[in-house]
């Protein structure tokens, strides 16, 4: 557990500080702009993409078909000339949005006004290319056999300039118009692609990123930590559990051994009253055959003596005290559960601090705190000392 708040101090601090940090930017950011309102972008962007890809096959599509009967290679033929065309359109309608216009939006007045020109001429830009694949369509209309053509670009280069609303044929004009539509919805996709204000989704985005990873580092050391706990009592737990059970059977075992001891002290008599009974009838046949006075022990009773009546030893739960053990197991358990609070108070001093405090404060600090309590539990362990002897 200590280890582990070592360690995640250290983390958990810079986690907070880059977070920090990265408040104070955003905000200042916000001020110098005079911006109260909160970032507005897409969570994903999968919509928009799909958007420009539709745009792309759309206009490809409607195009193919409205150059088709004009195109000597047919509307295939047409469709796969055109996807270039509406490439084009999607780009500078896309760009215009994403890129130019948001610009316009900046505080500094030269720049919003340079801006504002660079937009105009990129929006005449794409009015220009529409008319002139426009023009296109209106020269390849009429047959290359009629007009000798051999370059359509080169001859709709030359109507454009010479008259620029000049369009022929009706389905042209449509051709045009739908260009330009399909132009202005990329525009428009681009624009809301992220925030309107340059700057302003980037630096949101990354706030939002250190803010998450910071919860999500607290999260993670409150429960690493957490469950460091769990398993030191569990643990603690399990060797209490142990000494009970082993207590049980030591006492069986112990409860076997005195009926075992009964038995052998019985089965001593008895051998002493049959080796009494024999030596009585050799010592009354010796003394019938003898021709002088028998000796003086025939007199001495047969008795086992005490060093060879071996018994086992019944007193083996002295070795185990359970008691001791159990309340040694309960003062390790709070000691835990008390380590744990203290050290999560460490991860909560840092969540808790403010701005401020995170500029002046340092990693060290916390990493002593944890160092104090390690002395703490230290001296806790010296003055029971003696206890925990006894307890082993």
């Amino acid at each position: 557990m200590f280890a582990q708040v070592r360690t995640g101090s250290g983390i958990l601090f810079n986690s907070k500080r880059d977070f920090v940090q990265a408040n104070a930017d955003i905000e200042n950011f916000k001020i110098k702009r005079n911006l109260t309102r909160p970032a507005s972008y897409p969570e994903s962007r999968f919509l928009h993409v799909s958007v420009l890809l539709l745009l792309l096959v759309l206009e490809s599509g409607a195009n193919a078909v409205l150059i088709g009967d004009a195109s000597e290679f047919g509307i295939l033929g047409g469709f796969m000339e055109m996807i270039g065309i509406s490439f084009i359109n999607l780009v500078a309608g896309f760009s215009l949005g994403c890129f130019v216009l948001p610009q316009v939006s900046r505080r500094f007045l030269p720049a919003r006004i340079a801006f504002i020109i660079i937009s105009l001429a990129v929006i005449a830009l794409i009015l220009l290319f529409n008319l002139f694949v426009g023009h296109y369509r209106d020269v390849i209309a009429v047959s290359a056999s009629d007009l000798g053509i051999v370059n359509f670009g080169a001859r709709a280069v030359e109507n454009l300039r010479a008259a620029p609303l000049g369009l022929a044929d009706f389905k042209s004009w449509i051709f045009m118009i739908l260009g330009t539509i399909f132009s202005g919805i990329a525009v428009v996709d681009g624009l809301k692609w992220d925030d309107l204000y340059p700057g302003y989704g980037s630096r949101d985005r990354s706030h939002k990123a250190l803010v998450l990873r910071y919860g999500r580092d607290f999260e993670r050391l409150q429960n690493g930590l957490e469950r460091l706990a769990k398993k030191g009592i569990d643990d603690i737990n399990e060797i209490a559990d142990r000494a009970g059970r082993h207590e049980q059977e030591l006492n069986s075992i112990s409860s076997r051994l005195a009926g075992l001891k009964e038995k052998l002290a019985a089965y001593y008599a008895q051998l002493e009253r049959d080796g009494r009974q024999l030596i009585q009838r050799y010592r009354q046949v010796n003394i019938g055959a003898r021709a002088s006075a028998p000796p003086a022990y025939f007199n001495n009773q047969f008795q086992i003596p005490d060093q060879d009546r071996r018994f086992p030893n019944t007193d083996m739960t002295d070795r185990l005290d359970a008691e001791a053990l159990k309340a040694a197991a309960r003062q390790a358990r709070r000691q835990v559960e008390n380590m744990h609070r203290e050290l999560l108070d460490v991860y909560k001093t840092i969540d808790q601090l403010s701005e401020q405090e995170v500029q002046n404060a340092s990693p060290e600090i916390f990493a002593k705190k944890v160092e104090e309590l390690v002395l703490e539990v230290r001296e806790t362990d010296d003055r029971t000392s003696d206890f925990g002897e006894k307890s082993k």
